[in-house]
Order: structure tokens, then C-alpha cells, then sequence
């Protein structure tokens, strides 16, 4: 089985140099408290995990994956 890369940003907006966590990232863009952020997160961490998936979302950096897209693409295209 081949498994084909699409490129797709969730926040083109986003910065590179990120000051904040995901859990107050994710406070702030849908209006909920870091406590509910971390409470939605662990939920979806245990899905993945149920997947055969492990999340580190302690430790996930914040950035632009714009370059990040631009060089999956470059490897590709020179194998």
C-alpha cells in the first residue's frame, strides 16, 4: 500500500515562533478555559491511543508547517 502526502494547513496565520502551549493555543481560539483544552485534548490523545496512536501533546512545539510542507514535497519529488 502507498500512502499519498497531501499538504494541508490548519492555521496558514500561524507563526513560527510560538510564546504559547497548545492547551492555551486552543483556550483562545475556542473561547474555553486551559483546563476544558486539556480535558478535550485528553480525550482525543485516548482515541489514538485506542488507534494504536501515541500523542505527546505535553511536549507538541507550536509553529508554521509551512516550510515543514514545502520540504515532505521536496524529499518526494527526489525520492
Amino acid at each position: 500500500m502507498e500512502v499519498t502526502y497531501r499538504c494541508f494547513e490548519l492555521d496558514p496565520n500561524m507563526g513560527r515562533d510560538i510564546e504559547y502551549n497548545i492547551y492555551e493555543g486552543l483556550a483562545k481560539k475556542y473561547g474555553m478555559s486551559v483546563a476544558q483544552a486539556k480535558a478535550s485534548t485528553a480525550n482525543m490523545v485516548q482515541m489514538a491511543r485506542e488507534a494504536g496512536l501515541e500523542y505527546n501533546m505535553d511536549t507538541l512545539i507550536l509553529t508554521n508547517t509551512f516550510d515543514a510542507h514545502r520540504l515532505t514535497m521536496f524529499a518526494k519529488k527526489h525520492g
